[in-house]
């Protein structure tokens, strides 16, 4: 069973604890917001998983292999460095970070852990229009892959060690969900 936990609880959250809920062999396990109660709502919705308003307390007592970051984007590289470091794979609402200092610094995490660091572009049009970043080098705005130059699927979909299921991916596809819905 594949041990999921999601941190940000607002609007969006729910389509991911609804896609999470389709997934063969994965499991909800926490919830976390620094709204408490936002994370009590949720997990009410999607089968009472633990709740927790402390990202460090929730990846020490929950274990979860896999979290999905739904935070505004500001907060996007510190937890998702918080967990790479706990060892666990990443699942970022988009954009992947803000700066692109800071997508190659996870890209690197990422790898120095052997973990997966994923940001999906639109499912709709596969458009990375939106998922661009500021290079603070130059000031321009580039798209994920241009700033970490490196392979698409090394940002949108690293599976090392095969434990990340490529489901995630196709249960999203699937559902018609498109990143780019409102929050």
């Amino acid at each position: 069973m594949l041990r999921i936990a999601l941190i940000g609880c607002g609007k969006i959250a729910d389509q991911h604890a609804q896609a999470i809920a389709r997934l063969p062999e994965s499991r909800l396990v926490a919830v976390c917001d620094q709204e408490i109660l936002m994370a009590r709502q949720l997990a009410e919705r999607f089968g009472k998983p633990a709740c927790f308003s402390d990202v460090a307390a929730m990846l020490r007592e929950a274990s979860p292999e896999v979290v999905h970051i739904t935070t505004p984007p500001q907060s996007h590289f510190s937890l998702a460095k918080q967990c790479l470091e706990g060892g666990c794979h990443v699942y970022l609402e988009k954009p992947f970070t803000v700066t692109a200092t800071e997508a190659e610094e996870l890209v690197r995490l990422a790898e120095a852990f052997q973990k997966g660091c994923v940001c999906l572009p639109s499912l709709t049009d596969l458009s990375l229009a939106q998922n661009n970043i500021d290079d603070p080098a130059t000031g321009a705005r580039r798209t994920i892959e241009e700033c970490v130059n490196q392979r698409l699927e090394t940002v949108y979909g690293v599976a090392h060690n095969g434990r990340v299921r490529p489901a995630l991916i196709s249960a999203w596809v699937d559902s018609g969900m498109s990143a780019t819905s409102s929050r």
